[in-house]
């Protein structure tokens, strides 16, 4: 296996093991609500709770402790029919913070519209072969905004779940 592959499959793997990570506090989070992985190569949301029918994307970001930076993919944003964008931190390159940082989708979209539309360098290539288009958000142009919420993957806070559902709402 080529060292490509190689990447891309350790990824996959622990963008999965972050899903269940993330299933896990959402489901002890959310009253009466139950989320499930979504099944095969389904690109309109990672989790899906059948009860609310609330959706879910996850993504994890290993280099964003080392650069301070958010990096948003194009196709995410564009094509994810997720209502809360789950983002994951890293403490190193291979070690989960136990943090996530979770975001209103739809508010998260437009305020990356507008970002863009003023910074037009934040655009960059990467990923797979640098064949995916990714916006890099400072993490502190993000700090106050109204749409996020961080939580501690291992404790239950149902207020953080509650405050973010209702912005979702909104």
């Amino acid at each position: 296996m080529d060292t490509g592959k190689q990447k891309f499959e350790h990824d996959r793997q622990s963008g999965e093991a972050f899903e269940l990570r993330f299933m896990g506090w959402a489901n002890r989070a959310q009253r009466g609500c139950w989320y499930e992985q979504s099944v095969g190569n389904f690109k309109d949301w990672d989790l899906h709770c059948p009860h609310c029918g609330r959706t879910v994307e996850c993504k994890s970001d290993r280099l964003e402790q080392q650069t301070k930076n958010y990096c948003f993919e194009l196709p995410l944003l564009q094509a994810s029919k997720a209502d809360i964008l789950a983002y994951e931190t890293f403490s190193d390159l291979n070690t989960p913070s136990g943090f996530a940082t979770i975001f209103v989708m739809r508010k998260l979209r437009e305020w990356c519209r507008s970002y863009y539309a003023d910074h037009r360098n934040a655009l960059v290539s990467g990923g797979d072969r640098g064949a995916n288009k990714m916006l890099l958000v400072p993490r502190w142009k993000l700090q106050d905004v109204d749409f996020k919420a961080h939580v501690h993957l291992t404790r239950t806070r149902r207020a953080a779940m509650d405050e973010l559902l209702q912005k979702v709402q909104q």
